[in-house]
């Protein structure tokens, strides 16, 4: 039977012994549990690209301006996080197409150099959206130039997955240069203008000493075409072909100077020079051997 206590009232039963504490650790332990799925995609999300998750919105310092500029609110998308897939959600409306790539896609582009999530995975399908929106690859040619340090920046690291990243998008961004300049042919004409030129530059011309010309010749034609125009290049990496020339920036200062002679020589416009002279200069640190480890 159930005793009374002295005031006539039945006792409350007596809880057993560390009820109260497995309770509190239980109630502790339901935050964590509320935020695991969240977890587990940024991990996945990190796992899928073999890249360091980190807080975008924490204190710590950040790489790029992208990075600063995102954990600000700057960058006019966010990532949604998906059961299946990861994607992005605009927030300027008629992005990324009503975008203006001045600064936006520039920005973006400062941001290659990131390694850590979620901003590779912002940065690159960023810059695939907006690459594939309409009319933007007469923006993208007009931003080549403020677009070349970033992407050699990328270029000169030693990180093999940022190397191999930074050189898809310099592919990419540069096929219709290809066009401007009027195709292959064009191209094969100003090859034949600039070492005619470069041969008689006494800076230069001793290392084309006992070299194959014709052949000098076509291996150049495949290399701008692949350098203006995306196409695939088969000959060997741009860092050994070069590494026994032992050139310096100075070397590569006569080539874009002689390059550039010879697309005005070709008629071509100043404004499409500049263009295709920054794209050029973008494989500066890979045929001087300054990303060579990266490949």
């Amino acid at each position: 039977m159930l005793s009374r206590s002295e005031t006539g009232r039945i006792p409350p039963r007596a809880k057993p012994a560390g009820a109260s504490t497995a309770a509190s650790k239980a109630g502790a332990k339901a935050p964590a549990a509320s935020k695991a799925p969240a977890a587990r995609s940024a991990t996945k999300l990190g796992a899928l690209h073999d890249a360091k998750v980190v807080d975008p919105l924490g204190n710590e310092r950040h790489k790029t301006p992208f990075a600063s500029i995102y954990a600000k609110g700057g960058i006019p998308c966010r990532l949604q996080h998906g059961s299946v897939r990861h994607k992005l959600v605009w927030t300027t409306p008629g992005a990324p197409a009503s975008l203006d790539y001045d600064p936006v896609f520039v920005t973006f582009c400062q941001g290659l150099r990131e390694t850590q999530h979620p901003f590779v995975f912002v940065v690159h399908e960023g810059l695939r959206e907006m690459m594939d929106a309409p009319g933007a690859r007469d923006k993208v040619v007009q931003l080549l130039p403020q677009i070349v340090a970033p992407l050699r920046g990328g270029l000169s690291q030693e990180d093999k997955r940022l190397w191999r990243r930074c050189g898809r998008w310099r592919r990419a961004m540069s096929p219709t240069i290809l066009e401007q300049v009027g195709g292959e042919d064009a191209v094969a004409a100003v090859v034949d203008i600039f070492y005619n030129n470069l041969l008689k530059d006494e800076r230069v011309n001793s290392f084309f000493v006992n070299t194959n010309m014709e052949r000098q010749r076509k291996m150049q034609t495949k290399f701008l075409l692949h350098v203006l125009g995306g196409r695939e290049y088969n000959g060997k990496s741009m860092s050994k072909a070069h590494e026994h020339l032992k050139l310096t920036d100075e070397h590569f200062d006569v080539v874009l100077e002689t390059l550039a002679a010879a697309l005005r020589t070709a008629g071509v416009g100043e404004d499409l020079i500049k263009t295709i002279i920054a794209t050029a200069d973008t494989t500066r640190e890979d045929v001087l051997g300054r990303s060579h480890k990266a490949q």
